[in-house]
């Protein structure tokens, strides 16, 4: 196997030179964009990487716009993507993991730092890809159904697909996993992003809120277990 290609997409070219030459020699192959436009023709050349580095202040345009042309494209829907801004805040955390971003790294950060932050997210990324054996889950309740295909990465009410963001499907998949029993907040951090506390407690309750929203008649049975955490559990009527 080759080694891991990486795109980095950053504007400050003093800092994109820094990184890039770092990772290098930590063995990976860098394609450096400075612009929207210049990492989109990189991806007419390139088709595609193995990991993306992306910064959200880009001269020509907001890098959130880029995420969402990476999470719409066939051969960049599942490559893992770290975000490196100097956004800082949790709406911007928020923001940047709906819209299917596996990291969040807020500027300055060290290359340490982010040297971990990219072993992690490949890790989880390699998991992700392994076969599983059971790929659906089907829920009843009532004249209603549930699936939840974790091969596909998509959820079913009544055969209708629920437009969940690629997070929102992760911490359901994750519930779904352990039905009825009780995730705390900590293990939900843990088994979405990884252990590596790129979010917060209230980023998980916002998340979850969302999800309810979208359950339908399927919303009682995402439980909030106080002073904990949550659970997926539901009761066949």
């Amino acid at each position: 196997m080759g080694a891991v290609r990486i795109l980095y997409v950053e504007d400050e070219r003093d800092l994109s030179q820094l990184v890039s030459s770092h990772l290098k020699e930590l063995g990976y192959e860098v394609d450096q964009a400075y612009s929207f436009s210049q990492a989109l023709l990189l991806f007419q050349v390139k088709k595609g990487w193995d990991l993306v580095l992306l910064d959200l202040y880009l001269p020509d345009g907001d890098g959130l716009e880029l995420l969402k042309f990476f999470r719409q494209t066939e051969s960049l829907k599942r490559t893992p993507i770290i975000i490196l801004s100097a956004r800082s805040g949790d709406m911007n955390r928020i923001k940047g993991l709906e819209l299917g971003a596996d990291d969040y790294l807020e500027k300055p950060f060290s290359l340490v730092e982010l040297s971990l932050r990219i072993k992690k997210v490949l890790a989880r990324a390699k998991g992700i890809e392994k076969p599983r054996e059971a790929s659906t889950m089907t829920y009843k309740l009532g004249s209603h159904q549930l699936v939840i295909d974790k091969l596909k990465r998509e959820a079913l009410l009544d055969g209708e697909s629920i437009s969940f963001s690629p997070m929102e499907f992760k911490i359901l998949l994750a519930l779904a996993e352990n039905e009825g029993t009780a995730l705390s907040r900590d293990e939900l951090l843990a088994a979405v992003w990884g252990d590596e506390g790129v979010v917060f407690d209230r980023t998980v309750d916002a998340f979850i809120a969302k999800i309810r929203k979208k359950l339908g008649p399927f919303k009682d049975c995402l439980e909030t277990v106080r002073g904990y955490g949550y659970r997926f559990k539901v009761e066949p009527s």
